[in-house]
């Protein structure tokens, strides 16, 4: 009696945790509905703490978190996706597509977030994106949704690539610029260095000049006074010499 009694409670026990595990998955579920998605995201939560195999609720958890958006959570629903998306039996190609979709759309808005747009990361999830809209088009070739992300997100791939070039395009003519810019100023430099020997060497010139003319002056100074000099004494000897005729008469 005992022991059946032990049974009964065991079973009960079990019940009651089932019960608990699909009772927050349809709390969850509820408050999905109501686009309450972080309470969502807390209910189901609740009910993997509950059974941590629970694959409904991890899937429903990776969808409620991918609806709030931000990028911690966006991340999160990444995770949980891709955890889904391996217990998957992969014979079952629609879900496996499906789930392959949601999280190509994941990585998407996880690539336009606004703390990753900005960065190098940025590419990196879209390429991811890029390649998980692949594989859902290969499982599904008549998704037209993967197929309109898939374009979108390799334009903005494309478009990235290009601005990529464009930007070092620019710095390339940049550097040229600045390089043109120093060899003008350095062709600048060395135009005054020169014009400045060339002044230098016409002060020097004309100095010399000057100085040349100044000695030609003074010389000719030189003889004239000497000259002069010679016109006096000879005058003088003249006269000297005529009293002393005189005298001796």
């Amino acid at each position: 009696m005992k022991r059946t009694i032990l049974y009964l409670l065991a079973v009960v026990s079990l019940c009651c945790g089932c019960d608990k595990e699909k009772n927050a998955l349809r709390e969850g579920n509820k408050q999905f509905e109501k686009k309450a998605f972080d309470k969502a995201e807390s209910a189901y939560r609740n009910s993997l703490a509950a059974d941590s195999l629970y694959k409904t609720a991890e899937y429903n958890l990776a969808a409620a978190s991918y609806k709030q958006g931000k990028s911690d959570k966006l991340l999160s629903a990444a995770k949980y996706y891709e955890s889904y998306l391996l217990s998957l039996d992969h014979n079952d190609t629609l879900q496996t597509s499906a789930c392959t979709y949601d999280m190509a759309n994941t990585y998407f808005q996880i690539s336009q977030s606004d703390s990753i747009k900005a960065s190098e990361q940025s590419k990196l999830f879209l390429q991811k994106a890029a390649e998980l809209y692949k594989q859902s088009l290969r499982l599904n070739p008549q998704d037209t949704n993967a197929k309109y992300n898939l374009a979108l997100t390799q334009h903005l791939l494309k478009e990235d690539e290009q601005q990529k070039n464009d930007q070092q395009q620019q710095q390339q003519q940049d550097q040229n610029q600045q390089q043109n810019q120093q060899q003008q100023q350095q062709n600048n430099n060395q135009n005054q260095d020169k014009n400045k020997q060339d002044d230098n060497r016409q002060m020097s010139s004309g100095e010399n000049k000057d100085k040349k003319q100044m000695e030609k002056m003074l010389e000719a100074l030189k003889n004239n006074e000497k000259r002069t000099l010679n016109k006096i004494k000879r005058k003088e000897d003249a006269s000297a010499q005529k009293r002393r005729i005189e005298k001796d008469w």
